[in-house]
């Protein structure tokens, strides 16, 4: 019986491999390793980063990852937020802004992610919460959803992203869906590994040169392209309209929205207005932080280009 067994496990571990699902010669920390490689460009000059999915930690998020990605719903995506963090998968450029890709255009996530999809799908450890309404968000597997199974740190991490949900914040971590991010440690958005589930890791060591593998490129973007060389960050917001969606902070810590000309003018430009009302404002933004990503400077165009999996 034991021979059968062995027998059973090596032939399902060749037809994986012939199948390009898993490297069945690469496990770490108990978990079989899938790499994929992300190409992203930066004003057209492409670069590869590299990737290890840990399959047995997240087998079911990094199934519906697997799906986008080889559906072509990442290519063209913009790297939407340097803060603190990576992240792609919630945006692409139309007509030179940003636009949502959980809208109704060609391979936008409701158009991928169909009734016929989900039929039988099991995301994350409770089948009763896989989905959650009309917008069909996953249940990803992480700790705090009851997966107790991935404990990968946040540094070098690639995850899943929740979207921010203040109505329900009981079911947040139900409201995963396409958008990714790299995260590098801890940071104001992603604080906590057991609230996010974690697909795998970036390569730290697949360059004899430190500074050249995809940690250290990736994570460089943090820095490189957060602020112009006047020192202003720009912003786009994603919640409603209460503030328009382009914003600028100069050094001073003083902000700029942009109008439909796309000039920058000044929030608070009427030497009146009381020193309160600055006050108040600064402190919607702060707190609606979550709300805030920062864009690569400027007019930098960065986006995925594509996705591969490793044979």
């Amino acid at each position: 019986m034991k021979k059968l067994l062995k027998g059973l496990v090596a032939f399902v571990c060749a037809v994986c491999c012939m199948m390009g699902v898993v490297a069945c010669d690469e496990v770490k920390d108990g978990s079989k390793i899938q790499k994929v490689t992300v190409t992203i460009s930066v004003d057209g000059v492409e670069q590869d980063f590299n990737f290890e999915l840990y399959l047995n930690f997240a087998p079911g998020t990094i199934e519906h990852f697997t799906y986008l990605a080889q559906s072509g719903y990442y290519n063209d995506t913009a790297i939407s937020n340097v803060n603190g963090h990576v992240e792609f998968g919630g945006y692409y450029f139309k007509d030179g802004k940003l636009a949502s890709k959980y809208d109704d255009s060609e391979k936008s996530y409701l158009k991928l992610i169909t009734a016929e999809y989900i039929k039988n799908k099991t995301i994350g450890p409770k089948d009763s919460e896989r989905y959650a309404g009309e917008d069909r968000f996953v249940n990803g597997e992480f700790e705090k959803a009851g997966f107790a199974g991935n404990k990968l740190s946040l540094d070098g991490a690639l995850v899943l992203k929740r979207d921010v949900n203040d109505d329900a914040a009981a079911l947040a971590y139900n409201t995963g869906r396409a958008t990714m991010a790299v995260t590098f440690g801890s940071d104001y958005y992603f604080n906590s590994s057991s609230e996010f589930a974690i697909l795998g890791k970036i390569l730290s060591d697949d360059a004899t040169d430190s500074d050249e593998t995809s940690y250290a490129r990736l994570k460089a973007f943090l820095t490189g392209y957060s602020k112009d060389a006047d020192e202003n960050t720009y912003y786009y917001y994603t919640k409603g309209g209460d503030f328009g969606n382009y914003f600028m902070k100069n050094k001073d810590g003083e902000y700029f929205a942009q109008d439909e000309n796309g000039d920058y003018y000044e929030l608070i430009e009427d030497a009146d207005v009381e020193e309160d009302a600055v006050e108040l404002l600064l402190q919607e933004f702060t707190d609606n932080a979550d709300y805030m990503n920062v864009l690569p400077y400027g007019d930098k165009v960065i986006k995925v280009v594509k996705i591969t999996f490793a044979e």
